[in-house]
């Protein structure tokens, strides 16, 4: 499989107009987004990705992200967010908070990473889910695990420091730990402490704000 490519249909063309976004603290209705918001999502994440073209070695790497669900997609199956729209909401709600974190402690995260850890941490769900009913099933067509997965994806169209790999690849915390990863977690988080930015980010996205 094509991983820089990720087994993407057909792009679809989009009309976008500027919306303003979303205030940390607003809580997403769960029956849908609305498509304005949909819009202005993509709009701003477009426009973060924009600014760190440089590390990407796949030059169309923001043309190909246009072309899969990314901006349609559930965030889950059936809890945060699953609902058309959800994984670009929560990668726009995660960065945000990433961000914020960032400035009030002083982490030292470059702008660079805040915005490839905070809005891509899980594109390994793109392509992920299929419409099933009234909700969504599983359609996993690169079963490679969660942050791992994303990391496999990124790095395989961008430059990554290490740091960005263990934030993106541990970004679930012990949501997503064996007792045989336990040891590399570990590791990584006293070799990379603001993991913990990318981890709080996404929990308290998916519980206070999704």
């Amino acid at each position: 499989m094509d991983i820089c490519a990720w087994n993407v249909p057909k792009p679809r063309s989009i009309e976008c107009q500027a919306l303003k976004p979303r205030r940390i603290g607003d809580k997403i209705d769960m029956k849908g987004l609305r498509k304005s918001t949909q819009i202005a999502n993509k709009i701003n994440i477009i426009r973060q990705l924009e600014k760190v073209h440089d590390k990407f070695t796949n030059k169309d790497f923001i043309k190909t992200l246009k072309g899969t669900d990314f901006f349609t997609a559930p965030c889950s199956k059936a809890h945060h967010l699953s609902t058309e729209g959800g994984l670009a909401q929560h990668s726009w709600n995660v960065y945000r908070l990433l961000k914020e974190k960032n400035e009030r402690y002083d982490l030292g995260l470059s702008e660079e990473s805040v915005i490839i850890c905070g809005l891509l941490h899980d594109i390994c769900k793109v392509h992920f889910y299929k419409p099933d009913g009234d909700g969504y099933a599983y359609n996993d067509q690169m079963p490679l695990g969660h942050g791992e997965k994303s990391v496999i994806i990124l790095a395989a169209n961008m430059e990554l420091t290490q740091q960005e790999c263990c934030m993106i690849r541990w970004h679930m915390g012990n949501w997503d730990l064996s007792s045989y990863g336990r040891p590399a977690y570990n590791a990584a988080m006293k070799m990379y402490p603001n993991c913990a930015a990318l981890q709080t980010a996404d929990y308290e996205a998916s519980v206070f704000l999704e």
